[in-house]
C-alpha cells in the first residue's frame, strides 16, 4: 500500500491524464451496524500525470474526484466548474425529454 507519496516508475509517464470509473454499492453498506452514508475515493498522484479523475457510484448518486498537479493544470477549479455546467446541461436535457443531435445549433 502506498502512502501519500508520488508514484514514480523510473521515467516519464507515457500519459498525462488518468480516468477511473469505479462501480460502487447499490445497497447501503454497514460497518458494526452503522450505515455508511458515503465514501470518498481518489486516485494516487503519479509523477508527470497532470490530472487524475476518479468517478464512482454510490447507491443512487455519482461522485467525482479531481486530483491535479498545479504546474500542469493551473486552473483546476475552472475545469471543475465547466464539468458541473456540462452535467447541469445534460440533466436539463434529460428532464425535458429533448433530443438534440450533437453539433446542432
Amino acid at each position: 500500500m502506498l502512502g501519500l507519496g508520488v508514484l514514480k516508475a523510473g521515467g516519464p509517464a507515457p500519459h498525462n491524464v488518468i480516468v477511473s470509473n469505479v462501480p460502487g454499492p447499490r445497497k447501503p453498506p454497514y460497518h458494526n451496524r452503522s450505515r455508511i452514508d458515503n465514501f470518498i475515493s481518489v486516485g494516487p498522484p503519479v509523477e508527470g500525470v497532470g490530472l487524475n479523475t476518479t468517478v464512482w457510484s454510490y447507491l443512487d448518486s455519482m461522485n467525482y474526484s479531481f486530483l491535479a498537479f498545479r504546474d500542469l493544470v493551473p486552473d483546476l477549479w475552472r475545469m471543475v466548474g465547466l464539468v458541473q455546467e456540462s452535467f447541469d446541461e445534460l440533466r436539463r436535457a434529460a428532464d425535458s425529454g429533448a433530443r438534440k443531435v450533437v453539433g446542432e445549433p
